[in-house]
């Protein structure tokens, strides 16, 4: 079974609760070196590639494979996450494939092949907001409108979808260009421990708790 939209260009959108906590995994980095892995298609559609990096958590990256159009995928194993999990976010998946904007990094298919479920999207940009602000310490004014517009660009269709993001932060923000800084996309899913409260470590919810809202 699988859900798919038509072939686009790689930058757009999407996001959710179950928003990826590495999204730089699924970013793309110009100087890696690719090459397709074997003739395994994924979906029928998506050729993984091998990379000099070592993919983790199941991210990896991709082609579709009529266009070249790069891609992350996500592979979960079915069988090593309770049931409702693995349902949870196939659902939200197939919800995301309706949801497009601008400044939101895309959904393009869900399917499973045996007991693998794939999560096909987008690639993002590879350095995040968090990484900018390690080098820059600060924003202009209107570098934070621009952000700032943009996510609420990305959050708008979401919400239209009934999906709550409920992860903006520094590291789900990507920008394709940094000086200045003009496009932003938001992150998307993430591997299925994301949605699981145990995942997060005291020190990873500490630095969250750093970009909440009071």
């Amino acid at each position: 079974m699988c859900a798919g939209a038509p072939p686009r260009s790689p930058m757009t959108g999407f996001g959710t609760s179950v928003l990826m906590t590495r999204s730089d995994l699924q970013a793309h980095t110009p100087d890696t070196e690719e090459k397709q892995a074997g003739n395994m298609l994924v979906l029928d559609r998506y050729a993984p590639i091998a990379t000099e990096s070592r993919a983790t958590d199941g991210i990896g990256l991709g082609v579709e494979v009529s266009t070249q159009q790069p891609v992350a995928i996500t592979s979960v194993d079915t069988t090593a996450y309770p049931s409702g999990t693995i349902l949870r976010l196939e659902h939200l998946a197939s919800l995301l494939l309706k949801v497009r904007s601008e400044s939101l990094s895309s959904m393009l298919a869900v399917g499973r092949q045996d007991n693998i479920l794939y999560l096909v999207q987008d690639r993002l940009p590879a350095t995040t907001l968090d990484r900018h602000l390690q080098d820059r310490n600060r924003l202009s004014l209107t570098e934070t409108l621009a952000i700032g517009r943009s996510v609420l660009r990305a959050l708008n269709p979401m919400h239209a979808q009934g999906v709550v993001h409920g992860d903006v932060h520094p590291r789900s923000i990507h920008l394709e260009s940094t000086d200045p800084i003009s496009r932003v996309l938001l992150a998307t899913l993430g591997p299925p421990n994301s949605l699981e409260a145990s995942a997060h470590s005291f020190s990873e919810l500490a630095r969250l708790a750093v970009h909440m809202s009071p």
